[in-house]
């Protein structure tokens, strides 16, 4: 077999999945690599931070579609725009940066509520994207100056008035943990991020300060004090040994398991906190864990919506087209970008299975192989009556979604390299080789 068990844990963890290119024996590529290779791949084969392209390309499968498709990616430009996120996670060769950005689109999310902001929720993307897999210290500091996220979580607040609500989910969700910190701390990281707004007259909305409503009070958090502001605050979660295991929790859980064992994390959240909080020292950690590779691990993750189907696209070349097609799949599964059901995000785990959701995820990705390559217009009289007649019971999809797919290059590539379909799709043999089937199985809900 081409691809070992190994490479193929690696892969989907890592890189959201094996990528059909990767057959062609071309470029620069894992498959094959011995584990102690896998690090040095990783980081090698990681293109510089650039920031996503911002313009959509109106994507139409016959020219009847062009007018829709644009008057779409005007009225929708968050879709759009999303389409081209995932479009990129699909298409490029090493994905990390975009899932390292995604885990802090989980681990710190937000939602950009109206159109008008927007903007500044791809600005916050960037960041995610930027620092990502850097220092945590350069994240948080950019991150809760972004306006959309300081409107999500109200930062913003003044000295008579301080937001407690913030500093109780800053240290509860995203650093220390639930029962390492007092009132008496809530109360002051409050007080020290007081004085924080964004221009709500001036779009885009830039961040600024003001003196004069920032309480610069004498101030104890932690066991520290001094008159300390937000970046001071930060800076003092950031000395916590809590703050490193409960994001090391945080990553393993995303990318590794949905209950990683304990010892785990606390390796690699103590490496995690003597690098200074750089992700890249967490990730080498959980690369050479022996428990990373233990087969009692393998597929004990349930893949997030984006998992899912940008996986799928790696595994199989095929690609989503159309504004509606990404974030109408995303949405039936669950999870639409940008729009976590609470501050703490979403449940992740078990919670991506339940009801309609494991419905939409066993049975979408067929649904696109199957509707793929439309050559008349949606809106034609042909279209419309083989939509009835040929596919009545995918005909609500059909209407809203697209993809181009060469189902040939897919089964020439595999047979070209002697491996049967399963073997690719689920990284072992099975009887019954059918592409469908495969994606409907249940362990191609795990990574």
């Amino acid at each position: 077999m081409l691809i070992s068990p190994s490479s193929f844990r690696f892969l989907q963890v890592f890189a959201f999945s094996p990528r059909l290119e990767w057959l062609s024996g071309e470029g620069n590529h894992p498959l094959g690599k011995e584990i102690t290779a896998y690090p040095e791949w990783i980081w090698q084969s990681l293109t510089p931070y650039a920031p996503i392209e911002s313009e959509y390309r109106p994507q139409h499968m016959a020219p009847g579609d062009f007018a829709e498709e644009q008057r779409l990616m005007e009225t929708q430009q968050a879709a759009a725009f999303y389409s081209v996120w995932l479009q990129q996670m699909a298409e490029t060769d090493n994905p990390l940066r975009e899932k390292m950005a995604l885990f802090w689109h989980h681990h710190i999310p937000c939602t950009y509520g109206v159109a008008r902001l927007f903007v500044q929720a791809r600005q916050l993307l960037e960041i995610y994207r930027k620092h990502g897999l850097g220092n945590l210290r350069d994240l948080m500091r950019e991150a809760f100056r972004a306006a959309v996220l300081m409107r999500f979580l109200n930062i913003s607040s003044d000295k008579s008035n301080p937001n407690e609500n913030f500093a109780r989910e800053l240290m509860e969700l995203f650093t220390l943990g639930e029962g390492n910190y007092t009132l008496k701390d809530v109360k002051e990281v409050a007080r020290a991020f007081t004085g924080r707004f964004f221009d709500k007259k001036n779009y885009p909305y830039a961040y600024s300060f003001v003196p004069s409503a920032h309480d610069d009070g004498i101030k104890t958090i932690l066991g520290k004090t001094g008159r300390f502001d937000g970046d001071d605050v930060i800076d003092i979660l950031l000395e916590q040994p809590q703050t490193a295991q409960l994001i090391a929790r945080s990553v393993l859980r995303f990318l590794f398991c949905d209950n990683p064992p304990d010892e785990m994390v606390r390796s690699c959240g103590e490496a995690y906190f003597k690098s200074g909080f750089e992700m890249r020292v967490l990730l080498e950690s959980l690369m050479t864990q022996k428990a990373f590779y233990d087969p009692v691990f393998i597929q004990s993750k349930v893949k997030t919506p984006v998992e899912l189907l940008v996986g799928f696209q790696r595994q199989t070349g095929l690609r989503t087209r159309g504004v509606k097609t990404t974030n109408s799949f995303l949405r039936y599964c669950g999870q639409s970008l940008f729009s976590p059901p609470s501050v703490a995000g979403w449940p992740g785990g078990a919670d991506w299975l339940r009801g309609e959701r494991l419905f939409h995820r066993l049975f979408l990705p067929g649904t696109l192989l199957e509707i793929s390559n439309r050559r008349s217009a949606r809106d034609s009289v042909g279209y419309k009556v083989s939509s009835r007649i040929f596919s009545a019971s995918k005909r609500k999809f059909r209407y809203i979604a697209d993809a181009q797919w060469d189902a040939g290059r897919f089964y020439d590539a595999l047979k070209e390299q002697d491996l049967h379909v399963s073997e690719w799709m689920l990284g072992q043999k099975r009887e019954n080789e059918d592409l469908e089937y495969l994606l409907q199985a249940p362990e191609y809900q795990y990574c």
